[in-house]
């Protein structure tokens, strides 16, 4: 696949656009009227570019008018009640699209009547074809589009340079040379973190492996999508099935945890917040940490940049290993979903505004404005063909390695997860009270059971539409 780090930012309007000529503009007709969710206040320079990008948008599509409205929550929790609130209102501010920072809650949408398709006009864009197949298969559903990616995430281990070097005896014990280290099993990382965990000069305790209870994106979900785990199974009619009691890949899973906590190696003794999370790698009190790369620019704003972090991918666990799966890099893909409300006209039009912002022409243009204008701040393409030089100069070579792996070695979940994302998330500290893989299959049959009576029987039934 060949994809890499992109800087995401701001680009500036240009006489090319992708589908047509420079200088030619569509053809007049009706007019189409769009409403975009997005985010309505200046954040890296974000508000030029829309600027500039949407004046161009409006002189090459003169029949489709858009409007602005704010954001509605695109990277909370509870997005989709929150996209379903929004998509059940009529009225002139009711978005025609919105992003969604997955795809699998774009096929739950799907699942219950929220939103249209986008198939015919994926299919018809000159650039599908570039488009990444494992993003866009995350998309699909039953041979329907059900959503348009536009950008990708992928978390990777970001390890404190500072922290490796005061450790690197340590390292050295178990064959680990701090510059290099070498993370191909679970096992490597565990020991790793146990050796990185030790209290420093000033007294500050350092955990070698920083993650947090509360937060899906810091832990448990993460290293669950790196080991293939599915537990959520998706039904032939959208309805989902939970299979957890017993499951290999969520056992191992979640005993890494508790090793990791038995050993005193994971934050997570603390009970460490999100918010508190951050703060914790801000002072160096976790060696070792979830970290997505368009992160940059914040870390660095707050003393920790790039040049103090070493970009590893995780590693592979048994259950990924032993059935094959596509990777063990997981990958979130954020993509425009579209009202179930709105006319086929406005599906058209939405989708020329994506192809338009999102294309290849576009791409390269904002890496170009990027530059130009100092703006870092780093997220992936879904087109496989983006010229992607200039990044490419900027990033030191484990980090480039670390992301051609992970775009090469991907996982993308293709079922619903929001059971897990929740329900083993508020149930995490204790499931990993222990390490008796008999106890832990006791308590995730308890959490089964209690989960089909509370939200998956109100799921299917939405879904079944009774």
């Amino acid at each position: 696949i060949g994809l890499c780090a992109v800087l995401f930012s701001t680009f500036i309007s240009c006489g090319s656009k992708a589908g047509q000529s420079e200088g030619e503009s569509q053809p007049q007709g009706e007019t189409v009227n769009i409403v975009i969710g997005d985010l309505v206040e200046d954040r890296i320079g974000f508000n030029v570019w829309l600027k500039q990008r949407q004046e161009a948008f409006d002189e090459a599509y003169p029949n489709i008018k858009v409007k602005h409205v704010p954001e509605y929550a695109s990277d909370a929790f509870n997005q989709l009640k929150t996209v379903r609130d929004a998509f059940s209102v009529v009225s002139a501010n009711t978005p025609t699209i919105l992003a969604v920072n997955t795809n699998e809650y774009a096929r739950q949408l799907y699942y219950e009547g929220y939103i249209k398709t986008f198939t015919s006009q994926i299919n018809s864009w000159e650039e599908k074809e570039d488009i990444n197949k494992d993003i866009l298969d995350g998309y699909t559903y039953d041979g329907e589009i059900v959503g348009f990616p536009i950008t990708i995430e992928t978390p990777v281990l970001g390890f404190n340079k500072k922290i490796l070097l005061e450790r690197k005896d340590e390292l050295a014990k178990i064959g680990q040379d701090y510059t290099a280290l070498k993370i191909e099993t679970w096992e490597d990382y565990k020991k790793i973190a146990k050796a990185l965990t030790y209290t420093n000069s000033s007294g500050l305790k350092v955990s070698g492996a920083g993650m947090t209870t509360q937060d899906y994106y810091q832990s448990f979900g993460v290293w669950a999508t790196a080991n293939g785990f599915d537990g959520v199974i998706q039904n032939a009619d959208g309805t989902v099935s939970i299979d957890w009691e017993g499951n290999t890949s969520m056992v191992e899973t979640i005993k890494l945890f508790a090793d990791l906590k038995a050993e005193g190696s994971i934050s997570m003794n603390i009970d460490v917040s999100t918010t508190n999370y951050f703060s914790y790698i801000w002072k160096g009190a976790v060696a070792s940490f979830t970290y997505y790369p368009e992160w940059a620019t914040w870390f660095a704003a707050n003393n920790l940049d790039s040049n103090n972090i070493d970009i590893y991918n995780f590693p592979a666990g048994e259950y990924a290993t032993q059935n094959d799966i596509n990777g063990t890099s997981p990958i979130f893909s954020i993509g425009y979903v579209v009202n179930s409300k709105v006319s086929d006209a406005q599906v058209d039009a939405a989708a020329k505004y994506i192809e338009f912002m999102y294309g290849k022409e576009a791409w390269e243009s904002k890496i170009n404005f990027a530059y130009d204008n100092m703006i870092q701040f780093v997220t992936y393409p879904v087109l496989k063909s983006v010229d992607l030089t200039k990044v490419y100069a900027d990033l030191t070579d484990n980090w480039k390695n670390a992301i051609d792996y992970a775009f090469n070695h991907m996982h993308v979940g293709k079922i619903n997860t929001i059971g897990y994302t929740t329900d083993i998330r508020s149930m995490l500290s204790d499931l990993v009270s222990t390490t008796d893989i008999s106890v832990i299959n006791q308590k995730l049959a308890q959490l089964e059971e209690t989960t089909k009576l509370s939200w998956l029987n109100n799921y299917n039934e939405n879904v079944k539409g009774e």
